[in-house]
């Protein structure tokens, strides 16, 4: 839907180009109206949230909305049922604690690593250069392509981008999230060195190789790194704390935009930074930054309950074995036999979960184990 826009609104500003005085700039922010209304229009009709609905009792709309967001083919009343389990869960657990949901629960135990997973996906469309693509037409004057060129190429990378962000959604149903961010962003990373190489050159080739990157670059990042960080700062956080930490990482997320968008006319600019096409090796290293971050913090959890997640973030499990490890067998997919060192370790996690998510769980009879 963001990309729609996008390509709407640039079409309407190119449309505008030739139109003399205050009517050029009226049109396009008048056209801006009617789409809001339809949005409007077309959010009366988006399914409520599960998890919302059953917190307040309406378990029969639950099962309605669950119908609406999934195939027919799909159990849906099992996975309320599911819901349903956990929910009365962590309301025990509540209720046990003697506490509300607060913010500063999004920064203690496993909550704080669970955050810190969303805080880092949040960043990564500035760190992919989102920023600097979104402005393309008039970074492209800055590096020596013509005004009305430079309007057309805004159009055709929005244009790309809204065909990879429809890609990506068979992409991201057949690949593993994970090894998609860090391969994208790696491509990325490669093309904005390049980018920031041929800037080097005083060549009429640099512009439009320059332009060239850029189309590739949003390509690359709309089959891969952006919709599945949106992926991952959605499905990251515990049921419990879903609503705080999407509102932190919001916060965090507008607050990087916007130092981007500060920052960034001060690197570019011809009467500042001037860096032009070399604007690319910024870009460079936060791809090889972001690439860095993803293979620490954050791990594979495609095809994960809820309930999964909760178990295998309040077991501390490594960043790179998520994937290894079932919840419904005592050992690791695809391991033999436990190794005495790490049995040991799985021992000293368990018994560091508190006595109330023990006893939350224990009716479940399922144990993890480390191999």
């Amino acid at each position: 839907m963001t990309m729609t826009g996008q390509l709407i609104g640039a079409l309407v500003v190119f449309a505008c180009l030739s139109v003399k005085g205050r009517d050029g700039y009226l049109i396009a922010v008048a056209s801006q109206w009617l789409f809001s209304i339809i949005l409007l229009a077309i959010s009366i009709f988006i399914p409520e949230s599960p998890p919302h609905l059953i917190r307040v009792g309406k378990i029969d709309q639950a099962r309605k909305s669950q119908r609406r967001l999934h195939r027919k083919e799909v159990d849906t009343d099992k996975m309320v049922d599911k819901l349903v389990e956990i929910l009365e869960q962590e309301r025990e657990m509540m209720k046990r604690l003697g506490s509300q949901v607060r913010f500063i629960d999004c920064f203690r135990g496993s909550d704080l690593r669970r955050t810190l997973i969303v805080l880092v996906c949040h960043m990564m469309p500035q760190n992919f250069g989102l920023g600097l693509l979104s402005t393309a037409s008039y970074f492209a004057q800055t590096v020596g392509i013509a005004p009305f060129l430079s309007v057309l190429l805004l159009e055709i990378g929005i244009a790309v981008g809204l065909v990879a962000n429809i890609i990506s959604v068979w992409t991201l149903s057949v690949a593993k999230r994970r090894p998609l961010m860090l391969w994208t962003l790696g491509l990325t990373g490669l093309f904005w060195g390049a980018m920031g190489i041929s800037g080097c050159f005083d060549s009429p080739v640099t512009k439009w190789f320059t332009a060239a990157c850029m189309i590739i670059i949003i390509f690359v990042c709309g089959n891969g790194v952006w919709p599945a960080s949106v992926l991952a700062t959605a499905e990251t956080s515990s049921l419990r704390l879903r609503g705080r930490t999407q509102a932190v990482g919001w916060a965090v997320h507008g607050f990087y935009a916007c130092v981007f968008a500060v920052v960034l006319p001060y690197i570019y600019n011809t009467d500042k930074g001037n860096l032009g096409a070399k604007t690319g090796f910024i870009y460079f290293g936060l791809s090889v930054l972001s690439c860095s971050l993803i293979w620490l913090l954050v791990p594979e959890m495609g095809g994960r309950s809820p309930a999964e997640l909760d178990m295998l973030f309040e077991h501390n499990v490594p960043t790179r074995d998520f994937l290894k490890w079932s919840v419904e067998k005592s050992r690791p997919k695809g391991s033999d036999a436990p190794d005495a060192p790490d049995a040991a370790a799985s021992a000293a996690s368990a018994a560091a979960v508190s006595d109330d998510e023990k006893n939350k769980r224990s009716s479940e009879h399922v144990e993890v184990v480390r191999g």
